[in-house]
């Protein structure tokens, strides 16, 4: 059995597995699925519904919900800490930087990962930028509601999370295509085109899949958002640096 032969592994390796902070999470998106009992040194598993590994929530139906909804709420808690504690600031650009700092991370960290197609997840992420927004520019006189925040998202540099995530997305997407990450078995699982004529500049396929989750998911998102912007960025003949700054002008048009 697989979890014996990593068992005997850690033994040799002088490893303890701690079948207490284990657990047996089953990945399916069916209401009908096998249920087996595994047990770790004599001590059977706990079966859960998500788990948290490094940072992120996984969730048995694959769907993002259950981390989407950690995070908001992790940041919204760091937002009305940010508010107190600089109960004092004025500046909005100082309290921009500490909201850049402290709580955009929270609502972006690993969002390759668990990024959301779902308008109600996007929205929930949005709503916590609006609000701080909305907070900031209370302090400066105007009423809450009356805050313009599409012209202040720009004044602020504090372009949508969507955006940013997209921006995640491809720079991702370069370091693997150019080996900047050294991950043979992500880089097998996308799906190049030869261009049939000089004039095609498309590097990824774009194949068709079977259900909306599929669609969405991270590798053929990935390439989806690279066959949209290989016509207007290069990809082999880039550092990441200069990639990521031509993708910023091209996702981030400067304000006019």
């Amino acid at each position: 059995m697989t979890l014996d032969a990593i068992m005997a592994w850690c033994r040799r390796n002088a490893m303890e597995l701690n079948a207490t902070k284990s657990a047996v999470l089953t990945y399916t998106r069916r209401n009908d699925h096998i249920i087996f009992d595994y047990n770790l040194s004599g001590t059977a598993l706990r079966r859960v519904s998500c788990f948290r590994d490094l940072s992120v929530t996984m969730a048995s139906d694959f769907g993002p919900g259950e981390h989407i909804a950690l995070i908001c709420s992790k940041a919204n808690s760091s937002l009305g800490f940010l508010c107190r504690a600089s109960s004092d600031f004025r500046s909005p650009k100082t309290l921009a930087t500490i909201f850049k700092t402290i709580v955009r991370p929270v609502l972006e960290y690993a969002s390759v990962i668990w990024c959301p197609y779902q308008s109600g997840h996007i929205e929930s992420l949005e709503r916590l930028q609006t609000k701080f927004i909305r907070l900031m520019r209370l302090r400066l006189g105007y009423s809450y509601m009356d805050v313009p925040v599409e012209s202040l998202t720009k004044d602020f540099g504090l372009p949508s999370l969507r955006a940013r995530r997209k921006l995640a997305d491809l720079s991702l997407l370069h370091k693997l295509v150019n080996g900047v990450i050294d991950c043979p078995q992500l880089l097998a699982l996308l799906e190049f085109r030869l261009p049939g004529n000089t004039r095609s500049q498309d590097i990824f396929y774009r194949r068709a899949m079977p259900t909306l989750y599929s669609h969405h998911s991270c590798i053929p998102r990935l390439g989806r958002e690279g066959k949209e912007v290989s016509g207007e960025v290069a990809f082999f003949s880039t550092t990441p640096a200069a990639f990521k700054k031509c993708l910023r002008q091209m996702i981030f048009p400067p304000q006019t």
